[in-house]
């Protein structure tokens, strides 16, 4: 169903985002994936999105950002010549690491940049909007 389609997928470093981007490729498609600091995670993706012979573009974006999102949207132009599926899999992890350590305030300014800001963000944009260069 995914054959030669173009897929991006947000938060694609690790957990669900890395699992749902690993059945596109699988499905036949070819991806841009993003990350906002797991870099490592985000190339070990990509790896395995190659070694099934489908094509990985690895993007670093954080979704809360505007700026971030319009520049993603270039990037994926410039990258592929159409954007076909646009994944929000994205979110603030407020559980473990740097966002475990958080105040109950910060962690729900992170949740709502992030996780509802960041979605509305990315929810506008067309697949039209994304041009080849």
């Amino acid at each position: 169903m995914l054959e030669r389609k173009i897929v991006l997928v947000t938060g694609a470093s690790s957990g669900i985002g890395r699992a749902i981007a690993l059945r596109c490729a699988r499905a036949g498609a070819d991806l841009a994936i993003t990350y906002r600091k797991n870099q490592a995670g985000a190339e070990a993706t990509a790896r395995e999105i190659r070694a099934l012979g489908r094509r990985a573009e690895i993007m670093r974006t954080d979704v809360s950002r505007r700026e971030d999102i319009d520049l993603l949207v270039d990037q994926v132009g410039s990258a592929f010549d159409r954007l076909d599926v646009w994944i929000n899999n994205a979110g603030a992890d407020i559980l473990t690491g740097e966002g475990g350590r958080l105040s109950r305030f910060e962690k729900l300014d992170l949740v709502l940049s992030v996780d509802l800001i960041g979605q509305a963000v990315t929810v506008e944009v067309d697949a039209a909007d994304v041009k080849p260069y």
